[in-house]
């Protein structure tokens, strides 16, 4: 995947959210500085198939009552705080009052 790509992604997050890009600075940071969220994005050539499927069947359960899906994952042995929960950006931006309108399909703003 050619740099750009990967670069081009943690700016457009960052601006959805309202943070800053921080790129790399030879430091442990986050991805995106922002008031609120340590954001950390990763640009994948594939996200796995069993992650897909179980978010599109939250998607699905989820859709006669239009209830915002959500996905818990949890491994053998931990603790619940430490369980990951996943969800569509678009509503994670509705959740969080970002105008996911004006993101494209290739999810890039629209300007």
């Amino acid at each position: 995947m050619a740099s750009a790509t990967w670069k081009s992604f943690e700016r457009h997050v960052a601006k959805k959210l309202g943070g800053i890009r921080m790129g790399p600075t030879g430091r442990t940071t986050n991805d995106v500085d922002h008031p609120e969220f340590a954001v950390e994005c990763k640009y994948l050539k594939a996200i796995p198939d069993w992650l897909i499927k179980a978010m599109n069947q939250a998607k699905i359960n989820s859709s006669s009552d239009k209830k915002t899906p959500v996905l818990f994952l949890k491994r053998p042995r931990t603790r619940e705080k430490d369980d990951l929960v996943c969800m569509y950006a678009s509503d994670f931006y509705d959740w969080f009052g970002v105008d996911a309108r004006k993101v494209n399909d290739k999810g890039h703003d629209e300007e």
